[in-house]
């Protein structure tokens, strides 16, 4: 039975030196151990290595051009298994921190002893914890919004499977990943998705947003919600998120607005008879032909979408992670904050509100695992402490010359 509760954290890592890069080592923390995408079959030799030293396996993730993420299971008759997992292109936008947990929050038994090690140069150069807590990922839950006429409105799903845009309220939608891999990964310009509608209680639906032809007109395809059975998404299904044209900003946030173009042409909300609703515009390509010189009346602010946020995010205070809305929250750009606390995605705040400030991560030696000198003075990170260690290096030397 699973120990883990939201006061499970993971404990501080530590850096180990080697050759290529230097690692990001939690102890006794591990991503769902041993289930896809995280297998034996998905490391870098298609095969789990047994017999080695957490050292050794981190040294061949490191030798390797195809791992930057892996972990290391010892059991209580000291045999291993070591999976340097393939992530040349498996986490493209995915840090493999966000999947790893304290031991105890995944049910294994107690003779096993587990670490997870992660590439600095590649994950941990802007600081080691992912602080992306205003980032758009799939399996996210949010509203559909559109600005239009300076009047906010969320989309909200009719009787007879209608969508229409609406004032207040509005129906959940899940971002469903054009590839289901389980991976936590953040929704990039040019992705590919699915609107799965959720209950309002959070509850799972078999509904997608699907577009289907319009029998009165060749100029709009009609957006419904229908119930979905495929594994993968169907053309009818897929949605990919546009910049809007002229916009500078490079990454997808939820500060971002948005085109969501389908298989045969850009979403747009028309408005017949003062009635707002969802359709598919076959004609104009506001990237392309805008403004459209045949419809002068044309609002590409008809086209333009964003996505309003329903999660939660978690900051430490007083050494304990605390809940707050996202909706809430000061963004700047894919990083959030509540009162001037970094926000983070995980209900445990990856652990970190048991480290001492500044994260200031013990190194540790490669070959014989133990703290080094070097560590030590990288970690003296303040004026006092260098100008310290200065001083005990003159009075070592002067005692020296002092003896001879």
């Amino acid at each position: 039975m699973s120990k883990c509760d939201k006061n499970t954290q993971m404990k501080k890592p530590t850096i180990r030196k080697f050759t290529v890069d230097d690692w990001i080592v939690y102890e006794n923390s591990t991503p769902p151990p041993l289930k896809h995408p995280k297998t034996c079959t998905d490391t870098i030799n298609s095969m789990c290595s047994s017999g080695k030293s957490v050292d050794e396996c981190i040294r061949e993730c490191d030798e390797s051009e195809k791992c930057s993420f892996g972990y290391h299971l010892k059991y209580d008759d000291n045999t291993t298994k070591c999976l340097p997992i393939y992530t040349s292109d498996y986490y493209p936008t995915s840090n493999p921190t966000y999947s790893i947990k304290n031991q105890d929050c995944y049910d294994i038994p107690t003779d096993i002893t587990s670490h997870s090690f992660i590439s600095k140069k590649r994950w941990g150069s802007h600081g080691i914890l992912p602080n992306e807590a205003n980032a758009v990922f799939f399996d996210d839950t949010v509203l559909l919004g559109n600005l239009l006429k300076n009047t906010k409105s969320f989309l909200k799903n009719g009787s007879g499977g209608k969508i229409s845009f609406k004032e207040f309220g509005g129906t959940k939608l899940k971002l469903l990943s054009e590839y289901g891999s389980g991976l936590k990964t953040i929704v990039e310009y040019g992705d590919v998705f699915s609107l799965n509608m959720v209950k309002n209680d959070g509850g799972f639906t078999s509904d997608v947003m699907i577009v289907v032809p319009d029998t009165f007109s060749k100029n709009y395809y009609n957006v419904v919600f229908k119930p979905y059975k495929n594994t993968f998404l169907s053309k009818e299904q897929k949605f990919t998120i546009i910049p809007v044209p002229g916009n500078t900003d490079k990454q997808f946030s939820y500060n971002s607005n948005f085109l969501l173009r389908a298989d045969t042409g850009f979403l747009q909300i028309r408005i017949t008879k003062n009635i707002s609703t969802l359709v598919i515009n076959t004609t104009i390509n506001p990237l392309h032909n805008y403004p459209p010189q045949e419809n002068k009346n044309f609002d590409i602010s008809s086209m333009i979408f964003n996505f309003r946020p329903t999660k939660y995010i978690y900051t430490c205070q007083s050494g304990k992670c605390m809940e707050h809305k996202l909706i809430d929250a000061k963004k700047h750009g894919r990083m959030a904050t509540v009162n001037g606390n970094t926000a983070y995605t995980r209900s445990d705040c990856f652990g970190s509100c048991n480290w001492s400030p500044g994260n200031n991560y013990q190194a540790v030696n490669s070959v014989h695992v133990s703290q080094s000198v070097n560590a030590s003075a990288n970690n003296c990170d303040n004026n006092w402490c260098i100008t310290l260690t200065i001083i005990l290096v003159i009075l070592i030397m002067m005692a020296i010359l002092i003896l001879r």
